[in-house]
């Protein structure tokens, strides 16, 4: 919409894009379900590791992180030690790798199995919510979390389980 080109423009945006009610409704829904969800009860912080992103001018593939990889993990390490958070939650398999520097397990399983710790702060990956995740994995993980994966018809609909299994380890974790 902002017809920018992307390499003489800058734009400012949110992880997933949801700042936008175009992309919460539509290809981002369940993102914006499962932190939507989850903030009626808790404080929710969304950040990504990648301050900052942009194509550089050698491919269309290659990615402005790379360059910087070092300095942006400082820089969400200092965001983590303010905010202080109960709880570290990760999307994907290379969110958790980037963060923990650990190999990350199968994810389609119950949340407390890849448990781990940074900065003395808890960290849980789940399988990411992104279209290009199987389906079945994503069942596979609601139903490894205790809740029937029937109950969730509609891809948008996933992010309303997640929302779920971290508030029951939650409520787990304070029983």
């Amino acid at each position: 919409q902002a017809k920018a080109d992307k390499n003489n423009h800058v734009l400012i945006g949110t992880p997933y894009a949801l700042h936008s009610t175009k992309m919460r409704e539509g290809r981002t829904r369940p993102y914006w379900e499962f932190i939507n969800s989850l903030s009626q009860n808790n404080f929710v912080y969304l950040t990504d590791i990648y301050k900052t992103f942009f194509y550089t001018e050698n491919s269309k593939k290659e990615r402005s992180y790379v360059y910087y990889l070092n300095s942006i993990k400082d820089i969400l390490a200092r965001e983590i030690n303010f905010l202080n958070p109960d709880l570290i939650i990760t999307l994907g398999k290379e969110s958790f790798e980037q963060l923990t520097e650990k190999k990350c397990n199968k994810l389609s399983r119950e949340i407390s199995l890849n448990k781990t710790h940074i900065l003395n702060f808890p960290v849980i990956p789940l399988v990411h919510l992104s279209g290009a995740t199987r389906k079945q994995n994503i069942l596979d993980f609601i139903e490894a979390n205790n809740l029937d994966s029937s109950r969730f018809k509609k891809r948008w609909e996933y992010g309303l389980g997640y929302s779920k299994i971290i508030e029951n380890y939650l409520n787990a974790k304070m029983n």
